[in-house]
């Protein structure tokens, strides 16, 4: 995908281009279908077996609510969509769900500046958001597989500290100390 470049000190944000798909940033307003575009996508595009899985009623795909819905309600500032709304209508349906979802939004690019704080969020704002109905199973921990997908599902949605990579400590470490300076 190039980028089309700005002029300096014009002011405006760079813009990823290719054939009419622009990536913008989330639109968190309540009258927006960025949201709504992001959890069908994030269902339509997880492996067959997680896309069956159904939360506890009331009954939604769970695999957005584990890694989709959390980032664009805590972190919206660093969600994006690719829309498509430059392109035919008879293009720009890559997801077959216009018929569901009236918005030209194709995909999405999000992230959480610091996981950490981000964990902090997930635990204090967003569990909380969710129905009680759809509590965690009790360890030990469930098998992501048959009949114990769903559970071991819920129980990932309920330990978001597992992001922290705590197996992983090297992953933690200051990133400036890298390659990529």
């Amino acid at each position: 995908m190039a980028a089309s470049s700005t002029t300096a000190g014009e002011g405006e944000q760079q813009t990823g281009k290719s054939e009419g798909i622009v990536i913008r940033p989330f639109n968190p307003a309540a009258d927006s279908w960025d949201e709504v575009s992001i959890s069908r996508i994030c269902e339509i595009t997880a492996p067959p077996d997680l896309r069956a899985v159904l939360t506890p009623p009331p009954s939604a795909p769970l695999a957005p609510y584990l890694w989709a819905i959390p980032y664009v309600r805590l972190e919206p500032e660093t969600c994006f969509v690719l829309d498509a709304s430059g392109v035919s209508s008879a293009d720009a349906d890559v997801t077959r769900t216009s018929n569901m979802v009236p918005s030209s939004c194709v995909g999405y690019v999000m992230c959480a500046p610091s996981t950490a704080e981000f964990v902090t969020k997930f635990e204090k704002s967003y569990l909380p958001s969710l129905p009680g109905t759809w509590a965690a199973p009790p360890p030990p921990a469930l098998p992501w597989s048959g009949d114990t997908l769903g559970g071991g599902m819920l129980q990932a949605l309920h330990a978001p500290a597992a992001m922290l990579h705590s197996e992983f400590p090297e992953l933690l470490e200051d990133p400036e100390d890298g390659a990529g300076r």
